[in-house]
């Protein structure tokens, strides 16, 4: 009697979105050590936010801190060349080791344990606010606090000191940052940069320092105060809008007003999906992916103005301006998620590649666009597809006719070689005339001295993606076409034909007799002998990216890979094998001689990498769903976790995030068409509200762990028996209705 008393409280706690602080469901630790890559960030942000922090220190496994950060101005930049820490005593400590570190979006606390020092944060967008307490620290020792600057100005007034931290290659780009304390030190002291400042030459304190080694700022509050508060406010244009950013933002010394703001905001953004379920568990690894979608892009615009390193200029504007992105990870998940929540965001994102594109004297578009400038990492130039795949499903708001040009621009001048930005070279010249990539044969040395000397040529990876992302410029022509009939002069129709073209080039690679992808030579001839498994060096890079040849099979998804492979039965048994098939070699070998990059593997499938997010989903193409409902369950289930190992590599800025918030909710985009893909909705119920006031609500009938097959789906009360959706039919708001089951539905669903 008793546990059907507890059962019936379980399923009646069930019925109600009752998540309203859905920030307790998020675990910022989780995937903070990955297998062998850069893992997940316990940042500590407002939703897309210049201002972000995470603690500094080597690994999470770890409780050694070097100081905190002020701000982090670029995603992986932990060990950002700013600081401050708090200490005790005559000298700053060897070690800082933490204890009791509780981290939430929106809020960090730790103890410096040892020296007995409370430190608390809080951010705004612009500025933030610590607050360090020396209450329990031992008593009649004086109180100190650090700040750091490992290159740029530092120079203290009264109770305020302004840094500038250099960031950009050559110093181009320069972050302001002022801080504001509420107490005024009893002695200041500023010390040439190094880990012993007090063993160090003493500047005075009354100028600015410059040099590129940088300074420390020691301040003396004496040995009776308890607590200490700094205030700050960061620009990238100068010492004012820092100011002015503060003030606008952050009135006084109140943390808690603080937090409570920020749990508000967080709130705010992640209840536009309501999840209801009974697994704890997955609740958190649902909003803690989600929450992990709001980190990037960045908003760098400052109430009215914006630094832009792309032509080295302040710029007025009425909009954001978004950077920090990394396209080839983004594109496939990210950015079309926000495509069906929040439309106008992902058009100002969009807008903003087109006018960093407009500041360049080339007029190329960004691969990985960052603060500081294009980092121009990996290969390709995805945000051309996300050009598409927005405008495929209604987004306006950006200057389509313009990502119109400057995509034929960038996608006909710029070469392809990967991280690398210039002009076309020999090798983009044989690219366009023999329609594939050329690789060197096994032992052969470079010749070409662009061609990064560890990235390498990644000749099959680049082809597929220029491949892909011709055919996205051509069905943006399609498009504009369509749309705009009166202004397709001049080149247009030979530079449609073109991209029609060179969209098949992919197929020039593709080996009938073994059903992958295998690089050429010069000649034309496949490189032989060949190993689909392990050959191409450290990551694959002399041919693929990261992934093996396994992986990039499936990565051209714009091509009828059904036919290529010889129809449905081949294609379904490639698949089979590609989840079924073992690395071959131990595990220290496979990923420590060939595939560092490739984790979380099931068979030659690696969950850890971008190029894989769809491959599980392609069963629906030959109508076996339940191939598809069957593995992204498994997948999701096994490799994300609510653990400091809960994501399989490395999360990319929100892509792989992404794809753990569409599979859990039994969708998956199709890039640059306006369809998704039906997979195995987790919860029993979730609620999406969309940014036109109107919501899709999904109901999982039966729904379990067991349960992942879908015997029916209704959409709006009338059954669907596709494996696909168009946008059309969420857009305006729908219902879907999922009957599961434990057995798969063979039949049904095509």
């Amino acid at each position: 009697m008793k546990r059907v008393v507890f059962c019936f409280l379980i399923m009646l706690s069930c019925e109600i979105f009752a998540q309203e602080d859905y920030v307790k469901y998020v675990n910022p630790y989780m995937g903070n050590i990955s297998h062998t890559l850069v893992p997940s960030l316990p940042t500590i942000q407002l939703p897309h936010s210049m201002l972000r922090v995470y603690p500094k220190r080597q690994d999470f496994a770890t409780w050694v801190v070097e100081d905190f950060s002020l701000v982090s101005p670029s995603h992986r930049n932990i060990f950002s060349g700013n600081g401050i820490l708090p200490f005790v005593g005559k000298s700053v400590p060897e070690v800082s080791t933490l204890d009791n570190e509780k981290i939430s979006p929106y809020s960090y606390f730790a103890i410096l344990d040892g020296q007995e020092i409370g430190v608390e944060f809080a951010p705004s967008f612009k500025s933030a606010l610590y607050a360090f307490d020396f209450s329990n620290s031992p008593a009649g020792e004086v109180r100190k606090i650090r700040i750091r600057v490992d290159s740029g100005e530092i120079k203290f007034e009264k109770n305020r000191i302004n840094l500038i931290q250099n960031t950009g290659k050559a110093d181009n780009v320069k972050m302001y940052v002022s801080l504001e304390f509420d107490a005024e030190p009893k002695d200041v002291k500023i010390y040439h940069f190094t880990r012993k400042p007090e063993k160090n030459p003493l500047l005075k304190p009354s100028k600015p320092f410059v040099a590129k080694l940088g300074a420390d700022a020691v301040l003396d509050f004496g040995s009776e105060i308890q607590k200490v508060s700094v205030k700050y406010g960061i620009s990238f244009i100068d010492f004012e809008s820092a100011q002015n950013n503060l003030k606008r933002e952050i009135a006084d010394f109140d943390i808690e007003k603080l937090k409570e703001n920020g749990n508000k905001i967080w709130n705010e953004a992640l209840s536009k999906i309501k999840i209801k379920s009974c697994d704890e568990e997955m609740k958190r690894v649902f909003y803690t992916s989600f929450w992990r979608t709001f980190e990037r892009m960045i908003d760098f615009s400052e109430y009215g103005r914006y630094y832009s390193a792309y032509d080295n200029s302040v710029h007025e504007t009425d909009k954001p301006f978004y950077c920090d992105d990394w396209i080839w990870d983004t594109y496939r998940t990210s950015h079309p998620l926000r495509v069906l929540l929040e439309p106008s965001k992902e058009a100002q994102m969009l807008q903003s590649y087109i006018d960093m594109a407009n500041q360049t004297s080339e007029k190329w578009l960004p691969t990985f666009p960052q603060i500081f400038g294009d980092a121009h990492a990996m290969n390709g130039n995805h945000v051309v597809a996300s050009f598409l795949d927005a405008y495929q499903k209604g987004v306006r708001g950006f200057d389509f006719k313009a990502a119109v040009s400057l995509s034929i621009n960038t996608l006909l001048t710029e070469s392809i070689i990967p991280w690398h930005r210039g002009h076309r070279t020999v090798l983009d010249d044989f690219y366009s005339k023999n329609g594939y990539f050329p690789a060197l044969k096994q032992g052969e040395a470079e010749s070409v001295s662009e061609v990064n000397t560890f990235e390498k040529r990644q000749s099959v990876a680049v082809t597929l993606a220029a491949s892909f992302d011709d055919w996205c410029a051509y069905k943006m022509l399609e498009c504009f076409e369509r749309d705009f009939p009166k202004q397709t002069g001049g080149n247009f129709s030979e530079n449609k034909k073109l991209f029609f073209y060179r969209a098949k080039n992919a197929e020039n690679l593709f080996n009938k007799k073994t059903g992958f992808f295998h690089p050429k030579d010069f000649d034309g001839n496949f490189i032989e002998p060949f190993d689909y498994r392990i050959s191409g060096g450290l990551g694959f890079r002399d041919y693929y990216d990261e992934n093996n040849a396994w992986t990039y099979r499936w990565d051209a998804p714009h091509l009828d890979l059904v036919g290529l492979m010889g129809g449905a039965e081949n294609f379904e048994k490639n698949l089979d094998d590609t989840f079924h098939t073992p690395t071959g070699l131990p595990k220290w070998r496979f990923w420590g001689n060939h595939a560092p990059d490739q984790t979380g593997n099931v068979g030659q499938f690696s969950m850890g990498n971008e190029p894989s997010f769809h491959i599980p989903y392609l069963y629906n193409r030959i109508g076996k769903g339940w191939k598809t409902q069957k593995a992204v369950r498994a997948l999701v289930y096994t490799w994300f976790r609510d653990d400091l190992m809960g994501v399989p590599g490395d999360e990319d800025g929100g892509a792989m995030s992404a794809f753990v918030v569409w599979s859990m909710l039994g969708l998956y985009p199709d890039v640059g068409k306006p369809t998704y893909q039906i997979g195995s909705p987790f919860f029993e119920e979730a609620e999406i509200a969309l940014e036109n006031g109107e919501k899709i609500k999904i109901i999982a009938k039966n729904n379990s762990r067991e349960n992942k097959y879908v015997k029916s789906l209704k959409i709006n009360g009338e059954n669907h028996e596709k494996l696909n959706i168009t946008h059309d039919k969420l857009k305006s708001g729908a219902v879907l209705e999922f009957e599961m089951s434990e057995r798969p539905n063979k039949s049904e669903l095509r």
